[in-house]
Formats: C-alpha cells, structure tokens, sequence
C-alpha cells in the first residue's frame, strides 16, 4: 500500500491537542487555508488533495476536525461526508464543508448529510479562523462535558457504596449473630457431654442404671439431641445466605466490561434487591414481579445495575421517616416486563415522598445539569444521562410531592442504539 501523501504545517513541541485534516483538490486552497490555521495553538493541520486520501486518513483515524472542499473531481464532498457519518457522529468528529457556491440548496444538502458548518472560499482569514476556532471550543466543551460524566458517574457509584455499608452490615449481621450464637451453644453442649463421659470414667463399672439416667438428666443430653441438628443446620443455612450476600456484593463492585453484551435485567434486579434488602425490609413491603420469559437485552451491563441499585436505594430513602420513626411500612413495586418484541422495561415505583414539580423539571434541563438538584434528583439526572443519552433508551419519571415516584426503564432488546462513544469513553476509563 502506497503511504499517504499530505501536506502539513509546520509544528513544534508536544503533541497536539487538535489535528485538523484539511481535503481540497485546489493547492492553492490547501496552501490558503495551512498558512491561516499555523498559528492555532496545540493544533495539526494536514492537507490531501482529494477524496480518496481523505478516506484513507479517516480510516486511519486520530483527527479532530475535518474541512473538505465541495466539489472535487474524484469524489464529492458530500460523498467524503457520507463516509464519515458512517464511522463517527457530528459530535464525535465535525465536518466543516468549503465551496465557492452560494446556492442555498447546497447548504441544504450539505447540512443534511451531516456537516456541522459551511463557510465560503472568499471568506477572510478571520471568518475561517472564527468558525475553525468555535468548532475546536464545540469539541473541548464535549471532552469536558464527558470527562464530568464519567467522574461524576465514578462518584456516585462510591457513594452508592457508601450508603449500602449499613444495610450490608445489617444483613451480614443477623446470620452471624445466630451463628455465632449456635456456636456457643454447641460449645456448652460438648462441655456438658464430656462432664457426662468424664463422670463414666472415673465411676466405671460401679454406676448402676439409675445413676446412669440421673447422669444424662442432669447434663439435659436429651435436649442437646434436639437441638444440635438444629443449631447445625440453622448455621449451614447463615453461612450460606453470607456467602451470597458476598457473592452478590463482589458483582456489584466488580467493573466489568464496558462493551455491550448480553445483560439478563431479571438477574440485575434480583442483585440490587438482594444488597438492599436490608434497608428495605424495615422501611417497605416489595412485591416483585419478574417476567421470567423476559429475552436478554443487549446493554452495558455495569451502567445499568448502577442506575437499578440507585433508584432502588432512592426509593427506600423516600419511605424513610425523616424524623426516623417508622409508623407504616410503605410499598415498593419492582417489576420487569417485555414491552414488544424490541425493547424491555424495568418498572420501581415507590410510595414515598416523591419530587416536587419544579425540581422533576430540572432533572431533564441539560443546561442546569443535575449539580443543582438534591440527590436524589441527581441519580435520576444520571439515569437519564445513561438510559437516554448512552443507550438510546426511553426514561418515564411520573413523582409528585406526597404521592411516591415511578420510574420506567424501557431499553432496547438488540442495543442498537447505545452510544458508541459512550462505549469508547467508559472503555477508555477502566485502562
């Protein structure tokens, strides 16, 4: 394969933050346009002379921004365009289109097939160097704006852990206490039966039949009988529910891959309630209903279990006293269902305080942003972030103050529609 012939400017020191590709069939153009761009702060400016380069450096990927020329012999802008929007979003990798043309039908086209801007070839260097520069501050923005999502998601997911420590505790706690309990028990039987063995020994062939029954009565042998199967088998039991207490614990807390695969929304259920329960069973009554013909959903498994555990944690929080004193218990209504044949739902509804209006509202302003919200209002902001944004899901938040909240959770069965740069991004995150 022959090695792509570009032309750059010239530049110095650290690698830059933007490269810009540059394609344009005209050398004067390219010269134009490398000479007002060379003084762009941390920025790579290559320059091809047709479409079919273009594909190649594409392919090659690691460019920021691209400025292609309209028409040119070998292959159209538009048609250059095309290929782009197949392998990155308008946000992922911005197209400025360049033509002589002024004709409105052919900004109209342009814009239709994916390009961010259009900008004239009479334009002066300051107009170019303006519409270059707003398109790399579009591009920092994003970067930030994602990098604030990723540590903001980091955060919660330590927050959310924080607050399962009590319930974890709680949970771990009651098996232990009984085994613990059954342990000393079996502790002062064996003592009573070797004071028993010990008496038969030193007394040996002398003890008659009367003495022997007076012996097993005064050590109660016949209620250890009874009761050592049982202790036994009480602590099996205890040890077993730790260690799926445990088990669940480490799958919530192990990263996992950040690709979409095949999730079983059932199981990510189940493992929210079982590291919940503990906070639950004081607070609420659940009544939980699992599709059990429920197909798998393709999705990023980890984000999903972190919005489930979350709204689950929030929803008991509601149901919470907050003077702490627990009259009634509330209801708690988790269930998960196929909406058709493409897309499945988790349903968690409370009745709980709920969310007033107002700040329901912020919850879906992207301009606001959910650092202004209470927590609450900030898992949801997330949940949305992740459902609707990176899963191309749907997300139904219905709460009123005093009336409880229901969230619904609807994600598409295939994944077609997650994000690849979230996929990217988050990937990206765990090396």
């Amino acid at each position: 394969m022959t090695e792509l012939a570009v032309e750059r400017a010239d530049v110095a020191g650290p690698p830059p933050r933007v490269r810009i590709l540059v394609v344009d069939d005209s050398a004067a153009s390219r010269s134009y346009i490398l000479a007002t761009l060379k003084d762009l702060p941390d920025t790579e400016v290559t320059a091809v002379e047709s479409g079919t380069l273009a594909l190649r450096a594409v392919k090659q990927g690691g460019y920021s921004l691209i400025l292609c020329d309209y028409e040119m012999p070998d292959m159209s802008g538009l048609q250059v365009l095309r290929f782009v929007r197949t392998r990155h979003t308008a946000l992922e990798l911005p197209v400025l289109m360049l033509t002589s043309r002024e004709e409105a039908d052919v900004k109209v086209r342009a814009f239709r097939a994916g390009a961010n801007d259009y900008i004239s070839k009479q334009s002066q260097p300051e107009e170019l160097l303006a519409r270059v520069g707003t398109q790399i501050e579009l591009l920092d923005a994003q970067r930030r704006l994602v990098e604030a999502r990723v540590r903001s998601a980091e955060g919660q997911k330590f927050e959310a852990i924080g607050h399962l420590t009590e319930a974890l505790a709680h949970e771990l706690n009651t098996p232990s206490q009984y085994v613990s309990d059954n342990l000393l028990f079996l502790q002062e039987s064996f003592a009573s039966l070797r004071g028993l063995i010990d008496n038969f020994r030193e007394q040996r062939g002398s003890v008659s039949g009367e003495q022997i029954q007076a012996l097993i009565a005064a050590a109660d042998c016949d209620y250890m009988f009874d009761e050592v199967p049982r202790c036994v088998e009480e602590s099996l039991q205890g040890i077993g529910q730790m260690s799926r207490i445990v088990a669940v614990m480490r799958e919530f807390a192990r990263p996992g891959a950040q690709d979409v695969s095949a999730q079983d929304l059932n199981d990510i259920v189940r493992g929210a309630v079982a590291v919940t329960r503990g906070q639950m069973h004081q607070v609420a009554e659940l009544e939980l209903e699992l599709d059990a013909k429920l197909p798998l959903v393709h999705c990023v498994g980890p984000a999903i279990k972190h919005v489930v555990l979350r709204a689950i944690m929030n929803a008991v929080k509601a149901m919470t006293p907050e003077d702490g004193m627990q009259r009634t218990r509330g209801k708690l209504r988790i269930r998960t269902s196929a909406v058709d044949e493409s897309w499945a739902s988790i349903e968690i509804a409370d009745s709980g305080r709920g969310i007033a209006s107002a700040t329901l509202a912020k919850i879906v302003d992207p301009v606001l942003g959910p650092a202004q919200l209470g927590e609450a209002a900030q898992a949801l902001a997330h949940a949305r972030t992740v459902i609707v944004g990176d899963h191309g899901g749907r997300l139904e938040i219905t709460s009123a103050a005093g009336e409880g909240t229901r969230i619904v959770i609807q994600l598409h069965q295939r994944g077609e529609r997650v994000s690849r740069q979230f996929v990217a991004v988050r990937a990206e995150d765990m090396t």
